[in-house]
């Protein structure tokens, strides 16, 4: 290869290098890009403010520091400053169904309703896919028969029937996700109508331990045989039998411990 040959081969080699290291010399001689997560941020915020102050939404995940009124406890009304009275006509209320917004509760006297949204997400917006076919009424776990119950989508007269037997075996239910419990059901079915139950803890019907037998404890579905033996022993030994007895007993099992205390009536 001839000397001018050679140089020519150079040259090219070092504009092929120049070329290629182009991009990289622009791109390191702009300046770097700010991103303002600021604006964005505060954007954000005022959408969610805008959607909540409109009660656009009534999904618990929006509204985290809120709870859902149809899970709502009489604890949860009387530290609105309700009294029992009103309580009850607000759950009679909730029982009556089609509850769209609060608007609807305003008819009760003596209830605000500015309390109420500023305890509960909304509930304006509380569809269903199947409205078309089914009533959005509201069903007490603790007084619904089979009818009431297999009235709503997604439950047969078996998945009824296994809830109401599940139900009177416990005497009642003190908080609506126990209907989870009930075997062979569907739970994924019974979890999207869980807005639409209610209950009332009155309504259970307690195990006397005054009276009870060792048979009778030994029926309930949270206490097994030896926990209805040990209960049942150390009611006739002591002569009684108090919440603090159940809770720091260590013979007894922790499901038993937990969840006893709604079922029992002590003495």
């Amino acid at each position: 290869m001839y000397k001018g040959e050679q140089a020519g081969v150079l040259v090219l080699i070092g504009v092929a290098t120049i070329l290629a290291l182009l991009p990289r010399i622009i791109a390191s001689s702009q300046k770097p890009v700010t991103v303002r997560f600021m604006d964005y941020s505060t954007a954000m915020a005022a959408a969610l403010a805008a959607e909540r102050e409109d009660g656009l939404c009534a999904y618990s995940k929006k509204y985290s520091r809120k709870k859902n009124i149809f899970y709502s406890s009489d604890s949860d009304f009387q530290a609105l400053g309700f009294d029992a009275k009103t309580t009850e006509k607000i759950r009679a209320k909730m029982r009556a169904g089609r509850i769209r917004s609060f608007a609807d509760f305003a008819e009760i006297p003596g209830v605000d309703t500015q309390k109420l949204r500023a305890a509960f997400y909304p509930v304006r917006e509380r569809k269903s896919e199947s409205e078309n076919t089914h009533s959005l009424k509201i069903v007490d776990l603790n007084i619904a028969d089979t009818n009431d119950l297999a009235a709503l989508p997604g439950i047969g007269m078996k998945t009824a029937n296994r809830i109401v037997n599940f139900r009177n075996k416990l005497g009642g239910f003190y908080e609506v996700r126990q209907v989870l419990e009930t075997k062979w059901t569907d739970s994924n079915a019974l979890k999207t109508l869980l807005p639409r139950f209610i209950l009332n803890p009155k309504q259970i019907k307690k195990i006397d331990l005054k009276t009870a037998t060792a048979e009778q404890l030994a029926a309930h579905p949270y206490l097994s045989k030896k926990d209805a033996n040990l209960i049942y022993a150390f009611c006739k030994q002591h002569q009684g039998f108090n919440l603090k007895n159940l809770q720091e007993n260590p013979g007894i099992s922790p499901l038993a411990r937990a969840r006893m205390e709604h079922y029992f009536i002590f003495f």
